[in-house]
This record gives C-alpha cells, sequence and structure tokens, in this order.
C-alpha cells in the first residue's frame, strides 16, 4: 500500500513545479529518503502524467528514471520533438536510449514509430515498454545505424545506458572496459529491405556517430527530406553536420539559442533542428 501510494505520489505535486523540488532543502532530503527507503531500485509500471510524454505508460526505474517519472526528461528538447509530429507521420528515434522519446511521438498520434537501439539492457526496457502501450505504433530494431550495414564493436560507457561504436569521435579519450559486438544497418538499406516509408521525424542521439546515420539515410533524406533532431556531442561535430546537411536543402538551429549554429554561441553539446523549408 505504502509502495503504491509513494508510486503515484509526483500526481500530487503540479507539474510546472516538480523541477523546484530539488532547491528546497528539507523536502528534497525527505523525497530522496522515501523514495530510497520505498521504491528506488524497484521497477514499477507508470502512466506519465504530465509533459510531453503525457499518457505513456513506462517501466520506471528509480533513481535513473526519476525525470520520465515526474514528466521532466529533456522537456525542451521532446517537447519540441513531438511537436513537429502529425498524424499521418512515419518517425525513427535512433538512438533509443530506453524508449522514452519514440514512446513519446507515438503518444502524439504518429502511425509508426521505429526504435533503433542495440544495447540488449535498454532493448529489454523498450520490450517492456511496447508491451505495456499494445495501442501505441511502436516497433523495436534491435541494431545500431551507421553509413553501411555490418557489424561493429560496441563500447558501453560508465552509464549502463549508454554506448558507441568503437569508430565514434565522441570522447576518443574514454575507454570502456566492456563492449559487445552489434549488427549495424544503413537506414537506406533497412528501409528498402523491410519495405518501410520514408520518416517525416528523426531523431538522432548516438554518441558523435551523428555524421555515420547521415551518410547511410542520404538517399532517404533526398527523398523525404525529413525534419531532423540530432544531439551533437561536440561543436566540430555540429559544424560537420551542416556541412553534409545543407547541400540538401537543410537549414538548422539550436534549440538552446533558437539561432543558426554558429560555432561558439551554442553550448558545446547542444540539439540541433535541421529543415527543409
Amino acid at each position: 500500500m505504502l509502495r503504491s501510494l509513494v508510486q503515484q505520489s509526483v500526481q500530487l505535486v503540479p507539474w510546472k513545479v516538480r523541477g523546484w523540488v530539488k532547491f528546497i532543502p528539507g523536502l528534497a532530503a525527505m523525497q530522496r529518503f522515501v523514495l530510497k527507503s520505498v521504491i528506488e531500485g524497484q521497477e514499477f509500471d507508470f502512466v506519465v502524467n504530465a509533459g510531453p510524454a503525457k499518457g505513456l505508460r513506462y517501466p520506471i526505474l528509480l533513481p535513473d528514471d526519476k525525470g520520465v517519472w515526474t514528466g521532466n526528461y529533456e522537456v525542451e528538447f521532446v517537447s519540441a520533438l513531438v511537436g513537429a509530429v502529425r498524424p499521418s507521420d512515419v518517425c525513427f528515434d535512433v538512438g533509443g536510449w530506453r524508449g522514452y522519446c519514440g514512446g513519446a511521438m507515438a503518444t502524439h498520434q504518429a502511425k509508426k514509430v521505429f526504435i533503433f537501439e542495440p544495447l540488449p539492457d535498454n532493448c529489454q526496457r523498450i520490450e517492456r515498454l511496447v508491451s505495456l502501450n499494445p495501442n501505441l505504433p511502436i516497433h523495436l530494431v534491435k541494431s545500431a545505424v551507421g553509413a553501411k550495414n555490418g557489424t561493429a564493436t560496441f563500447s558501453i560507457l560508465d552509464a549502463t545506458s549508454m554506448g558507441k561504436l568503437s569508430d565514434s569521435p565522441f570522447q576518443p579519450e574514454v575507454r570502456s572496459e566492456k563492449s559487445i559486438t552489434v549488427g549495424v544497418v544503413s537506414l537506406d538499406s533497412w528501409r528498402l529491405a523491410n519495405n518501410v516509408q520514408a520518416p517525416n521525424v528523426m531523431k538522432i542521439d548516438v554518441e558523435g556517430a551523428e555524421v555515420m546515420v547521415l551518410q547511410g539515410a542520404i538517399d532517404t533524406l533526398k527523398e523525404s527530406h525529413p525534419m531532423l533532431f540530432i544531439e551533437c556531442h561536440s561543436r566540430e561535430l555540429t559544424k560537420k553536420v551542416c556541412k553534409f546537411l545543407e547541400p540538401l536543402g537543410y537549414g538548422f538551429k539550436t534549440l538552446e539559442t533558437n539561432q543558426k549554429p554558429d560555432g561558439y554561441s551554442e553550448p558545446d553539446v547542444c540539439h540541433l533542428v535541421a529543415f527543409c523549408h
């Protein structure tokens, strides 16, 4: 009984003030104590009741999923992402983590959402997400995405939910003691093999391999000019992404500045939106 009450307690706090709880010393400490004592480390099913993924049933595991539980996970980015989705759209979530962004797009009446994720632990969480939301058109593709089909070494980073292809330029100084071999697909060849409609909206978060993903989707980009939401992990990578996409007719802005990236005013790690008029 107590566990269920604590699981649902977030609903008693207005969404707009949930992010401020951590700044109230006594209340924040009490919250941490209660969560750790009662539900931390114990997965439970929860219907997100606020924010851009409102209505999504999600398997919550605290403390990792606290932002999802409160409806505040990357709220500006995910709000912009779902704001681009129309009811007839096909959406790709490349680098799906645990399916939150893909699930959010599905709640906004996308026709189909394909989540590409190679890390087995994350795939298990996404499969759970799919089973909890049988009415949503979410499809999991257990693969990394790159410039061409094949296999690759996938390094698992300190955060167990994160990893990168071994040839990604992201954080080259970071060495991982754990790696696995994963399948890699290019989006163009995968679409052709599976007879999948070109996407209207794509989210890409692949820890530095963004250009490789785009290289493997060149025909898709030329065909449908999907709107792209890309997390770029350095200003140099942002420049490379823009240089690749600009000849295809794309314009750009960063969510953090609402301006075209210029190499110094945007954050080093930024959320790039690429679009064709």
